[in-house]
């Protein structure tokens, strides 16, 4: 029993140096290990927890913030893409009232970026494929609409 649980804390370790995780992928990862019982895994995660080494609210903040600097999108596909990776809805909450994102100047960065696609093309059919360029990415009805209004 003993020897499950130094395994599959060994195997957390290992997984958690190379990436974050959230609680419920770390989970995953640990029961498709198929070492031990549940009551060892879920005092793996306890252990991790303990350690702060998995922690649901940090990894949202961070996640948000590096998603919006590197790749940007809406407030609504961060939020989607948080709760496929299993975060709870009171940390996503928490996390984009702090990360105070401004959709607008994403969805400019985002034009920005794409925007050597569009060089030539009819007026209407620019801003056609822009609307669907932002929408994809997460963005507003409202926001993409502002944005459309200045192109």
């Amino acid at each position: 029993m003993e020897n499950c649980y130094q395994v599959l804390l060994q195997y957390a370790l290992r997984l958690i140096a190379r990436k974050r995780y959230t609680e419920r992928e770390l989970n995953k990862k640990l029961v498709a290990k198929k070492v031990g019982d549940i009551n060892d895994i879920a005092s793996v995660i306890a252990r991790l927890k303990e350690l702060k080494y998995v922690d649901d609210g940090s990894f949202a903040t961070d996640y948000i913030s590096t998603r919006t600097k590197i790749s940007p999108r809406g407030k609504q596909m961060l939020k989607m893409e948080l709760r496929m990776k299993g975060v709870s809805h009171s940390f996503i909450a928490d996390a984009i009232e702090k990360a105070n994102i401004d959709e607008e100047s994403l969805a400019k960065k985002v034009i920005t970026k794409y925007e050597k696609r569009y060089v030539g093309l009819e007026k209407h059919k620019k801003k056609e494929k822009i609307m669907r360029l932002l929408i994809s990415k997460g963005f507003k009805p409202d926001t993409i609409y502002k944005i459309l209004d200045k192109c």
